[in-house]
């Protein structure tokens, strides 16, 4: 199955040494690289946001926490988090597709399914590069 990806990794990836697309596996049907420098850091504080009524973002949420650092959203928690990453569902998106997008302090990850939340992470670890503190850089 090949993923597909409408939006994918709106970040600094040629401040971080990607001179082109970073090669990944499935290939994206689309991605879309800016030439803003900076990357999201994933550290044991980044703030990780999911509706836990909806089982499917809640789920999602979780398999992220296994690999990457974070801690689960708070009342407000996230206004005052160095980092943040957001999980939402959009029904708009095909169900293995999703859109991933990362500025300087956030990560919005959105699918409408667990296949394209799945996808999603695949491309998240790929694309990471682990520090030896244990935080992540995007």
């Amino acid at each position: 199955m090949k993923a597909q990806v409408l939006a994918a990794v709106a970040a600094g990836f040629m401040g971080m040494g990607f001179a082109a697309q970073p090669a990944l596996v499935p290939a994206p049907q689309k991605m879309a690289l800016s030439e803003e420098k900076g990357a999201v850091v994933l550290t044991a504080a980044t703030v990780v946001a999911a509706n836990p009524a909806d089982a499917v973002v809640a789920k999602a949420a979780e398999g992220f926490m296994k690999y990457f650092p974070g801690k689960k959203a708070g009342r407000d928690a996230g206004l005052l988090a160095s980092s943040l990453v957001v999980f939402s569902n959009k029904k708009a998106v095909p169900a293995e597709g999703y859109t991933l997008v990362t500025d300087k302090r956030s990560c919005k990850i959105e699918a409408s399914s667990g296949a394209g939340f799945f996808y999603a992470l695949q491309t998240l670890r790929q694309l990471g590069e682990k520090q030896e503190d244990g935080s992540y850089i995007f």
